[in-house]
């Protein structure tokens, strides 16, 4: 039997397992592991201490343990719980409205939008038009690969070359002041290894161009998912660029003054709106805001650039605020001809803001929020000009049902904005607060920056890109 021993040296807290006034058990076999000899202790809680302060919940700075299994990122965001909410707010109207809008095509589409180009001589009263469609949608809408939604073996789809062609050019309506535009000239080919069916035609429409009405219903019949993304040059000049969808299947070119010389005036046409009615005015507005915003670039950058200084949720508002309150102004006034500004300094100064936010999150270590938030409203008056020329091109101050048009768009601009923001701060924050953060801020808007000098100079330049 091993007597007690009662001054062995303890160089850390007493274990509550061995108590001064009760002696040892006869000890025949292993080592207690109590026993001091056995396992000393020089400071961290014994491993049979239940009362340890390992097992006491901690509440205040994390213990060395727990950064060892559990990734800190710096303090927790108190805008946490509200993320998440907003988060479940905006999916849950998302998708509500989703219930608005046809979506069985969506299983046979690729979500590529489609790609036009025409081009208008008012000397010859000639046009060029080239139309770029992803071929697996046109496969898979003809069925030349049967009845299931997948990728089509490009030897199937070249058999059915014939098919898809005749099938684009019936689809494809353009008339002059109402007699049709016949096509004199027209060939397809493959581009991008078969991914994109090319349509190129030449279309006599006779002279003068007066009211050009453009159709384009490729895909369209099929509930109306398919998007095609339409640029036209007069004489030689960028004029339009504008979206056909199920909504809006044609787009009206009205030239001022008709005559068989090309003059200031017949490079200026006016479009001529053709509007749904009702319920489908304002879903095919919703739509229309919500692809607008999440289809240009420019603008989803610049938001993108705003957020990279944003450290709370409060500032998250006032920014986010700011530049919605900027565009909504601006939107309303250039739709309602209150004041208008061409499109080429507009694109330029919104592609010199991307560039100026950027650089400040570059050279600048914490912006003051009420300058940026202010920034953020300047510029917002510039993007709001850019916003409206998609709208411009589909109503005036005198079409019936403008009110609302105004109104659903806008919403759907700023449902749209909702969705890049609540996707792109949370990955910012995650990214900003790692250990890399600050190189991650300076080469990601770096980047950001040299896109939007490009933007700036060919824009500047006229350059259509």
């Amino acid at each position: 039997m091993i007597p007690f021993i009662p001054n062995i040296p303890h160089f850390g807290r007493p274990s509550v397992a061995a108590p001064k006034s009760t002696p040892h058990p006869p000890h025949h076999g292993r080592p207690s592991v109590a026993a001091p000899k056995s396992l000393p202790h020089f400071g961290r809680p014994s491993v049979a201490a239940p009362k340890s302060p390992l097992h006491i919940p901690n509440f205040g700075r994390p213990s060395v343990a727990t950064h060892a299994f559990i990734p800190h990122f710096g303090r927790p965001s108190v805008a946490a719980p509200a993320l998440i909410w907003m988060v479940c707010w905006f999916w849950g109207i998302f998708f509500g409205m989703l219930l608005l809008k046809p979506t069985a095509a969506w299983a046979h589409m690729t979500s590529l939008p489609g790609e036009m180009r025409v081009k208008i001589d008012t000397k010859t009263g000639d046009l060029r038009v080239a139309i770029s469609v992803s071929s697996r949608d046109l496969g898979n809408y003809l069925k030349l690969g049967g009845n299931e939604n997948k990728k089509i073996p490009f030897p199937v789809l070249d058999a059915g070359r014939k098919s898809i062609e005749d099938y684009m050019a019936s689809r494809l309506l353009i008339s002059n002041n109402g007699k049709l535009c016949h096509a004199f000239e027209q060939k397809m080919r493959w581009g991008q290894g078969g991914r994109r069916a090319l349509l190129f035609q030449k279309r006599r429409c006779g002279k003068p161009i007066g009211e050009l009405v453009i159709e384009n219903k490729i895909l369209l019949e099929d509930e109306g998912s398919h998007r095609h993304h339409v640029r036209i040059e007069v004489d030689g000049k960028p004029s339009r660029r504008t979206i056909i969808s199920q909504f809006f299947p044609s787009y009206t070119l009205t030239f001022k003054s008709p005559t068989t010389r090309a003059t200031k005036s017949t490079s200026q046409p006016v479009s001529r709106p053709i509007l749904p009615q009702g319920r489908a005015l304002i879903v095919a507005f919703l739509w229309e805001g919500i692809w607008h915003i999440w289809t240009g670039f420019d603008h989803v950058l610049f938001l993108v650039v705003l957020l990279f200084t944003i450290v709370s949720l409060r500032q998250l508002l006032w920014i986010v605020t700011a530049f919605t309150l900027g565009h909504t102004v601006t939107l309303m006034l250039s739709v309602l001809d209150i004041v208008t500004l061409p499109p080429r300094p507009v694109e330029v100064a919104i592609a010199l803001s991307i560039a100026i936010v950027a650089s400040e999150n570059i050279w600048k270590e914490k912006p003051l929020m009420g300058y940026r938030a202010g920034l953020a409203g300047f510029f917002g008056l510039v993007h709001g000009f850019g916003f409206s020329y998609l709208l411009r091109d589909k109503v005036t101050p005198q079409t019936s049902g403008l009110l609302p048009a105004l109104f659903s768009f806008n919403v759907g601009v700023e449902l749209g904005q909702l969705a890049i923001v609540l996707v792109a701060y949370p990955l910012l924050q995650i990214l900003l607060q790692s250990q890399d953060g600050k190189r991650w801020q300076r080469f990601l808007n770096a980047v950001v920056l040299a896109l939007a000098l490009y933007w700036a100079v060919v824009r500047t330049l006229g350059i259509d890109t």
